[in-house]
């Protein structure tokens, strides 16, 4: 009919418009092709999204599920949760622990600890060991922390954490840290162990 022809037939100015436009006259054929296309790739990015998402809220269950809690029913009030060889790769969900004091993880694949910051006005003690972690980009945001133990990681820059003042022990043991005048800006410092480094 006419409608179906308008379509299909488009116009020359069309096909600079976006992706889901009808091509114009002079490429016959090829606009049902386009936009089966386009809305394939569109699917593929949903289906990409989505998975993510599956997978982040499966960390955050085996999260839960290791302290024992219901985010929903306790999450606020969670000062103390732990996680041994879960092998997470991510530190997900943590803006729903708002009184979140003590964080033990051990045994993990984390690689950034820039999440940190939804917990940064409330951490005092922060374990993050045996895993990969290079980068501690995102501990400076901690300021109330305390006692940090970061062993038998692959740690090399532990400049991030000079600026936490109110450090009091600090575990190193085994991972390759070489420059250790972040040590300088830390005058609570009473307990250090950097073996194997």
């Amino acid at each position: 009919n006419q409608a179906e022809s308008r379509v299909e037939s488009g116009n020359s100015r069309d096909s600079s418009r976006g992706p889901f436009l009808v091509p114009s006259r002079s490429l016959p054929g090829t606009s049902a092709h386009r936009v089966r296309m386009s809305l394939a790739a569109v699917s593929q990015v949903a289906t990409s999204i989505g998975g993510l998402k599956s997978r982040y809220l499966k960390y955050l269950e085996t999260f839960c599920t290791a302290n024992g809690i219901d985010v929903k029913k306790e999450g606020q009030t969670l000062q103390r949760a732990e996680l041994f060889f879960a092998s997470i790769p991510v530190l997900i969900g943590l803006k729903y622990f708002e009184k979140l004091s003590v964080l033990q993880i051990v045994g993990h694949e984390i690689t950034s600890l820039k999440p940190l910051i939804e917990v940064a006005n409330t951490l005092e003690e922060l374990w993050i060991c045996e895993g990969p972690l290079k980068d501690l980009s995102g501990i400076e945001q901690c300021s109330r922390l305390k006692k940090v133990y970061l062993y038998d990681n692959s740690i090399e820059n532990c400049r991030p954490l000079s600026v936490l003042s109110s450090l009091s022990l600090i575990q190193l043991d085994s991972n390759r840290v070489a420059d250790i005048r972040f040590l300088r800006h830390l005058p609570y410092l009473g307990s250090l162990s950097m073996a194997k480094n």
